[in-house]
C-alpha cells in the first residue's frame, strides 16, 4: 500500500502542475474545432504521463487488495470447514462479507454508503451496471461442482436472466436465457455446473426487464448432506438504481479519478489502440448475452444514436450508461426498441459511455451457429460476445448541445429522463 500512496501523491502533484496547460489546450481546441472535437494529439503531453501514473496506481492498489482478499478467503474457508465438520452453518465472518446461503442485492443502500465498499468496486468492478437487477449468493456448503436454480422463479421474474458462478473475481460458469434448449426451458430447476475444485463459489444473477413481482430464485445444493434452499428475496428490495447512483455521486473522491484517469484519453484515441487492449481494460465482467459499444463523451455535448432495423432484429434491449472520469455513473437511460434516432441529454463533464445490448433470440442463434462452426467473428460483428457494433448498424456521434432531431423522429409521447437529471441539470432526454 505504501507504493500506492507514493504514486497517488505523484499523480496529484503532476495534476496540480499541469492543470493550467490542460485548460489552455482545451480552450484552443474548442475555439478551433468546436466543443465536439476530440482530444488533440498535443494534449497527450500532459495526459500521457498522468495516464501512465493512473494505470500504475490502479494495478498496484489492486495487487495489494488481492493479497488482502486471499488472506481473508483462506481464513473464511478454514472457519467454514471447521463449522461444517461440527454440522453447523457458518456465520458471516464480518459485516462486509456476503451472508452465507442467502441472496444479497448488489447495491443495498447500507453498502453503498460505505466508503470501503465503493472503493473496492472502483478497483474490481468500476463500470457500474445501471440497468439490471443483480444479486449474489455465497455458497457456503460442500458441493461437487453442481448447483440448481429455480427456473420457475426466474421465468416469473424477468424477461432475460443470466446465471454466473464466480471463483473470487473469475467467472467459471455462465448460463443465460438464450442458451437454454427447449427441453431445459420446460424444467423446474436449472442445472449449473462448474469445476468442483472451486472451494467457495459465489452465484450471481443478472435480471433484465424485471416483472412487477420479481424475485431472486431459490437455490439448491444437491450434493450437500442436507440440501440447502436459499430463500427467494423480492427484487423490489434491491433499491432503485437512480437512488443508489445519487448516493454514489456524493461518494466520488479525487482518488477514484486518479484510478481511472487513463480511460478518457484511451477512448479518445481508441482507433489507434488494439481492440483487445481496450476491451480488457474498459469492459466489465463478461456476459455471453450482452454486446457492448463504447467511446468518449465531452462536456456540454450530446450523444446521437442511429440504429438500423437490422440491429434491432438482433437485440431486445439497448441501454446507455454515461460515466464520469472516475467511473461513477453520471446518467443512464434505455433507447426504446425500434427507435432509429435518439438524442441524449447534454453531459456536464468529460467522461465516457458504455452501451449494453442484450441479444435477442435471433442474435444469440447467430452467435451459437458461429461458435458451433468454430468461426471467429470480426470485431465489429453485433452477434458476438463483447462486440463493437458495426458502423452501418449502430452509429454513435458526439454532437452539440443545441442539436435537435428531425421533426419526423420526434414524438412528444415518448420522452426519457437521464438519471440525476434534476440534480445535475441534465434536462430531459429528447426522444
Amino acid at each position: 500500500m505504501g507504493a500506492s500512496v507514493i504514486l497517488y501523491l505523484i499523480f496529484w502533484l503532476f495534476d496540480v502542475i499541469s492543470t493550467p496547460v490542460r485548460r489552455t489546450f482545451r480552450t484552443i481546441r474548442q475555439m478551433l474545432c468546436g466543443p465536439t472535437a476530440n482530444m488533440m494529439a498535443v494534449e497527450l503531453l500532459t495526459e500521457l504521463p498522468m495516464g501512465l501514473l493512473s494505470i500504475w496506481l490502479l494495478h498496484t492498489t489492486k495487487f495489494a487488495l488481492n493479497i488482502l482478499n486471499q488472506m481473508r478467503f483462506k481464513r473464511i474457508i478454514r472457519e467454514m470447514e471447521d463449522l461444517q465438520v461440527r454440522g453447523k452453518l457458518p456465520k458471516p465472518p464480518s459485516k462486509n462479507a456476503l451472508p452465507p446461503n442467502q441472496w444479497s442485492p448488489m447495491y443495498p443502500m447500507e453498502a453503498v454508503k460505505s466508503r470501503m465498499f465503493v472503493t473496492i468496486h472502483e478497483l474490481v468492478g468500476p463500470r457500474w451496471n445501471a440497468v439490471g437487477t443483480l444479486g449474489y449468493f455465497a455458497v457456503c456448503a460442500r458441493h461437487s461442482g453442481k448447483l440448481q436454480v429455480s427456473l420457475v422463479d426466474l421465468k416469473k421474474s424477468a424477461k432475460h436472466f443470466t446465471v454466473v458462478v464466480y471463483a473470487g473475481s473469475k467467472t467459471v460458469a455462465n448460463v443465460g436465457t438464450m442458451q437454454l434448449s427447449e427441453h431445459q426451458w420446460q424444467q423446474e430447476w436449472l442445472d449449473v455446473t462448474f469445476p468442483a475444485k472451486v472451494r467457495m463459489p459465489t452465484l450471481g444473477i443478472r435480471l433484465y426487464g424485471c416483472h412487477e413481482e420479481s424475485r431472486f430464485p431459490a437455490v439448491r445444493i444437491p450434493d450437500n448432506d442436507v440440501t440447502i434452499i436459499g430463500e427467494s428475496v423480492p427484487c423490489g428490495e434491491a433499491l432503485d438504481s437512480q437512488e443508489v447512483f445519487d448516493v454514489l455521486r456524493t461518494k466520488e473522491i479525487y482518488f477514484y479519478r486518479a484510478l481511472h484517469w487513463h480511460m478518457y484519453p484511451m477512448l479518445c484515441f481508441v482507433r489507434a489502440l488494439p481492440l483487445a487492449l481496450v476491451r480488457r481494460t474498459f469492459l466489465p465482467a463478461g456476459n455471453a448475452e450482452t454486446g457492448y459499444a463504447w467511446g468518449a463523451v465531452h462536456k456540454s455535448c450530446r450523444l446521437r444514436f442511429e440504429c438500423t432495423d437490422e440491429l434491432w432484429g438482433l437485440i431486445d434491449m439497448l441501454y446507455v450508461v454515461i460515466y464520469t472520469r472516475g467511473s461513477i455513473t453520471m446518467a443512464s437511460f434505455e433507447i426504446p426498441h425500434g427507435r432509429r434516432l435518439f438524442l441524449s441529454a447534454p453531459v456536464v463533464e468529460d467522461g465516457f459511455f458504455l452501451v449494453r445490448m442484450i441479444l435477442g433470440s435471433e442474435g444469440f442463434a447467430a452467435q451459437r451457429r458461429r461458435l458451433a462452426a468454430g468461426q471467429k467473428a470480426p470485431s465489429n460483428d453485433p452477434t458476438m460476445y463483447s462486440f463493437q457494433a458495426a458502423p452501418q448498424q449502430l452509429k454513435i456521434t458526439c454532437v452539440n448541445a443545441e442539436d435537435v432531431l428531425p421533426p419526423e423522429h420526434v414524438s412528444p409521447r415518448e420522452t426519457f429522463t437521464a438519471a440525476h437529471a434534476p440534480r445535475l441539470s441534465l434536462g430531459p432526454v429528447q426522444a
